[in-house]
């Protein structure tokens, strides 16, 4: 159990230490900071409320499987969006912040036992 919680932690930090230190916000761009894995999601469907289709459907896929705790599903959902081109500021910050309690939220979960979180662990790293 101790190397799947040593794994999430360290691909927390690598995912966080891998942003642009180049980037400044913009005057008109307020980044909300996100306290819980909950707030995370809520913050993902409002940053992308008026985003393109496809990219508002991929936010409304990570909000709804982690909700489902579908913790894969919402990773994986958020990881693709990190990839998608013409993010504002606000998205990227929100994506990285979101991802990063989310996973917190996981790896608290797998140290409780939690099955699902368990399983999903196992699923992410099957696909790596």
């Amino acid at each position: 159990m101790k190397p799947i919680f040593i794994t999430l932690i360290l691909t927390s930090l690598f995912a966080v230490g891998c942003g642009s230190k180049e980037q400044a916000a913009a005057p008109e761009e307020k980044i909300v900071q996100v306290k819980s894995s909950g707030d995370a999601v809520e913050q993902v469907a409002t940053t992308f409320k008026a985003a393109p289709a496809e990219t508002k459907q991929m936010a409304d896929v990570a909000a709804k499987a982690f909700k489902d705790q579908d913790y894969a599903t919402a990773i994986t959902a958020i990881e693709t969006l990190q990839a998608a081109p013409n993010l504002t500021i606000q998205q990227q910050a929100t994506l990285t912040t979101s991802q990063r309690a989310i996973q917190q939220d996981l790896a608290a979960r797998v140290v409780a036992g939690d099955p699902k979180a368990i399983a999903a662990v196992k699923a992410m790293r099957n696909r790596r």
